[in-house]
């Protein structure tokens, strides 16, 4: 008998040798967070034997950090530029869009401008940096309000002396190349979050119960600018770097448009998720009677409730704390294999739903160059797209005298979002690129190990990396879980 175990265990495990390639998501959307995980069970779609009803609480604080992101063509990259380095001329792309919410139009066509010129005092840095950029004499800015510096720049005209005159205007969308070294900008971020989350499962029968998981966090971003240009500087860089690209003057053009680029930090609520679950399982039994293996099938409906934090269209760094207030519905099912005193293997998926919103005064780009910063806003309505996931866990009961082992491979999709504009100028915006900046995918690995100190006590240790995808941050989650069992 003893020999049959040890055959069974040795078996089990070469099993999940073998197909541990397998990998799975877990259904939200949070390019940060992809496969949220609250306590040390990760992806946690197990089988566990009850006799009885029971209820257990657990409280998890954690850590997570970021070393960087896989930006959209997949390659790790700084955090700043998951969607793409960010192109500080594309905020004259598109300007015509300017006027679609407050009606203060973008532009600087006046033969001297001062600082009484309307435009001007709409959008001092950007008009001033338009004037210097755009090469044509007849834009320029008044001596006595200026200085002589910036006079002197914007009476810079198009030529072909690469060090004495810009090559072209630079502020015109059919002038640009993006292959082009100019402009651009890295921006790296100091990303770290904490927080503590809590999960409730109240299980009345085998395989019947509930799961109400839910989270307190503080995070912060704290960003720096650096201009990609390198070596001699042409006269076109020279100007942008001046007017645009520089750390001082990045907080200075942005503040024009409302947005602020500075450190943000932020302290709330995360999300909710609520679901119902079902797992019975089948016993099967060799031809002498004895169990082999359980077969527990699990099925759970659920719902994700938007009381975490949103992003702020008004803070470059702002993030959301959940699903950026969008409700979701969940459904995910797996089947597990469980061999009694060894080990078990779950394998399944999943997807999350969400509803539409809408939303005003939102960021929509208005020129398909355009990075890191889209300035102006217009009312939309989103549908955010759905998250799947499939999922392969491994769990090992008493692998060693009351400690438990969780292993996860994890791989999440979030599809394109849907969005609409409406307004004044709508046809201005280019909603495309929201909608395709917004997909993303990774894959994740997580591991587990748990203590059960005394029958109603347990404490846990659990990590979670990311391992691979695209528009992500590739962090790190670092979590600790009490549990007490009534």
């Amino acid at each position: 008998m003893e020999s049959n175990k040890r055959f069974k265990k040795i078996l089990s495990t070469l099993t999940f040798l073998a197909i541990q390639t397998v990998l799975i998501p877990v259904p939200t959307n949070n390019f940060y967070d992809t496969a949220i995980i609250h306590d040390f069970r990760g992806t946690n779609k197990f089988y566990t034997r009850n006799k009885k009803s029971k209820l257990n609480f657990q409280l998890s604080p954690y850590y997570q950090g970021a070393s960087g992101c896989r930006n959209v063509n997949g390659v790790r990259d700084f955090e700043g530029n998951r969607l793409g380095t960010w192109n500080m001329l594309g905020l004259f792309f598109g300007r015509e869009a300017s006027q679609s919410l407050e009606g203060k139009e973008f532009k600087w066509s006046s033969e001297e401008i001062t600082k009484e010129t309307g435009y001007y005092k709409n959008y001092p840095n950007l008009v001033i940096a338009g004037a210097v950029l755009d090469g044509d004499e007849v834009s320029v800015l008044k001596k006595e309000d200026f200085g002589a510096q910036a006079n002197t720049d914007s009476e810079v005209k198009v030529g072909n002396d690469g060090s004495n005159e810009l090559s072209c205007d630079l502020t015109k969308e059919v002038n640009f190349k993006s292959s082009s070294p100019e402009g651009w900008m890295n921006v790296p971020i100091d990303f770290e979050k904490t927080g503590v989350r809590a999960r409730i499962n109240f299980d009345f029968m085998d395989g019947f119960g509930i799961n109400i998981k839910t989270g307190f966090c503080n995070y912060k971003q704290n960003p720096s600018f650096v201009d990609t240009s390198v070596g001699t500087l042409t006269k076109n860089q020279e100007l942008i770097g001046r007017y645009l690209t520089k750390p001082d003057k990045v907080r200075l053009v942005a503040s024009d448009v409302k947005l602020d680029v500075n450190s943000f930090s932020k302290i709330g609520m995360e999300d909710t998720h609520v679901e119902v679950y079902v797992c019975p399982n089948f016993d099967l039994a060799d031809e002498d009677g004895d169990l082999v293996v359980s077969l527990a099938p699990y099925l759970s409906f659920g719902v994700w409730l938007p009381t975490g934090l949103e992003r702020s269209q008004d803070s470059a760094f702002s993030l959301p704390a959940g699903n950026d207030g969008f409700f979701g519905m969940t459904v995910e099912g797996s089947f597990n294999l469980d061999f009694p005193d060894t080990v078990q293997l779950s394998v399944g998926g999943g997807l999350a739903y969400f509803a539409s919103r809408n939303l005003t005064n939102q960021r929509v780009p208005s020129s398909e160059y355009q990075y890191g910063i889209y300035p102006w806003k217009v009312n939309i309505k989103r549908r955010s797209g759905k998250t799947s996931y499939l999922n392969l866990s491994f769990k090992a009961d008493d692998f060693s005298d009351n400690f438990d082992f969780f292993l996860d491979f994890v791989m999440s999709w979030h599809d394109r979002d849907d969005i609409k504009v409406s307004g004044a100028f709508a046809d201005k915006f280019k909603p495309s690129k929201l909608e395709e900046d917004a997909k993303w995918q990774a894959q994740t690995i997580f591991a587990g190990l748990n203590y059960r100190i005394v029958p109603g006590l347990e404490v846990a240790f659990a990590f979670q990396s990311v391992v691979g995808g695209s528009r992500i941050y590739r962090t790190t989650t670092i979590l600790g879980t009490m549990t007490l069992n009534f």
